[in-house]
């Protein structure tokens, strides 16, 4: 099965555009408008799940299923559900999240190496079954792109042993990214997942995950990666389980009370959920509705399947899809195999992708040395 551009108006044509002066070349990959990537795309299917991970409230890393959360049934809407959650409960008691993307990214590459024996494309080859090891946000973040024209980022790569390795990379420059979540509002988040599958009334802690490692094949590439995973839901969960299928996303959303704010959440926020879920391989979203306050007053359960029709033409999967797959093109055609050389690729809004090499005088590093010296 793939995925084909259905054509049904010109809106769904909306997004990133090229300047048309810029032309693909060894260092720069232009970005056009999304149409530009529309027609028949390799089916994203549905991951395999080949292991899992937990971190708890002090960051430490654990070979279980120690954070796995299981949703509360009540909060399990057929369709939507009227309800009264109030999102600022505990504030001034939560612990605030910790973490890094450099941290995240190499707590899996611990649980990689610790599984490396599983993990080996044959039995005489020593590296990796996957082209291409990174996190799910990475995966996401250049997904997005076409539609999501104005909002920059840059991923370091590097090849080792035959895999490529992605990070997102930001500068720790001091400066506030202009897409970062206000703090209130990533509590809430986190909150509402509270309100979802735990204890209203306890300490909010923000660093406790369970992550989850996937396999997956889409076109010419076969990805590692390992999302957070919000919960499970009791009545469908098996322990031996070899997809997502039990599991539930959690979402929390501003009402929508007009119309622009009504375009804007079927043209940003269900492309997010359904390219995030469907990396996952997660079919149901709960979704809580909340107000300027923080009050949520609706929840509503969406199926992943069904998000793009519910875009109604604002984005198709197949541009999302197929401008990934020319973009891992051009890096794996740019990355050498060097694992001292570290490139990094840079989106220009509204323009193009750069591709630079990280000088040897740079401080930046991709792959801890501990990884480097020992898979293997």
């Amino acid at each position: 099965m793939a995925y084909s551009y259905r054509g049904r108006g010109y809106r769904g044509h909306r997004g990133g555009y090229q300047q048309h002066d810029i032309k693909e070349t060894n260092d720069v990959f232009p970005v056009k408008r999304a149409y530009a990537y529309s027609g028949e795309a390799p089916h994203l299917g549905t991951p395999s799940v080949i292991g899992n991970y937990s971190v708890d409230g002090n960051r430490e890393f654990g070979y279980d299923r120690s954070m796995l959360q299981f949703l509360k049934n009540k909060y399990l809407p057929e369709t939507k559900m009227n309800v009264h959650l109030d999102l600022n409960k505990g504030l001034e008691d939560a612990v605030e999240y910790k973490g890094n993307p450099q941290e995240s990214f190499e707590n899996f590459l611990q649980w990689v190496f610790n599984n490396q024996d599983d993990l080996m494309a044959d039995d005489t080859s020593p590296r990796l079954f996957a082209d291409i090891l990174c996190m799910r946000g990475t995966m996401k973040k250049i997904m997005k792109t076409p539609y999501n024209a104005n909002e920059p980022w840059t991923l370091l790569v590097t090849k080792f042993k035959g895999t490529l390795y992605m990070i997102n990379w930001k500068a720790e420059d001091g400066t506030r990214d202009e897409y970062e979540v206000p703090k209130n509002v990533g509590f809430w988040g986190h909150k509402f997942e509270q309100y979802m599958k735990g204890d209203p009334d306890d300490p909010l802690d923000a660093n406790e995950e369970y992550r989850s490692v996937l396999k997956l094949v889409l076109g010419d590439f076969s990805f590692l990666y390992s999302p957070e995973v919000d919960c499970a839901d009791p009545e469908e969960f098996e322990e031996d389980y070899q997809d997502l299928r039990a599991f539930v996303t959690v979402k929390c959303s501003r009402e929508i009370t007009d119309e622009r704010r009504m375009r804007n959440y079927r043209k940003f926020k269900l492309c997010d959920w359904w390219v995030e879920s469907q990396l996952s391989g997660i079919p149901r979203i709960i979704v809580g509705f909340r107000n300027d306050d923080g009050i949520v007053h609706t929840l509503e359960l969406l199926k992943t399947e069904e998000l793009p029709e519910q875009g109604q033409n604002e984005w198709e999967p197949s541009v999302c899809i197929n401008f990934f797959i020319a973009f891992l093109k051009f890096m794996k055609k740019r990355v050498e195999q060097d694992p001292s050389v570290v490139y990094r690729f840079k989106y220009i809004p509204r323009g193009k992708i750069e591709c630079t090499k990280v000088s040897e005088s740079c401080p930046l590093t991709l792959l801890p040395s501990w990884y480097i010296e020992k898979l293997f």
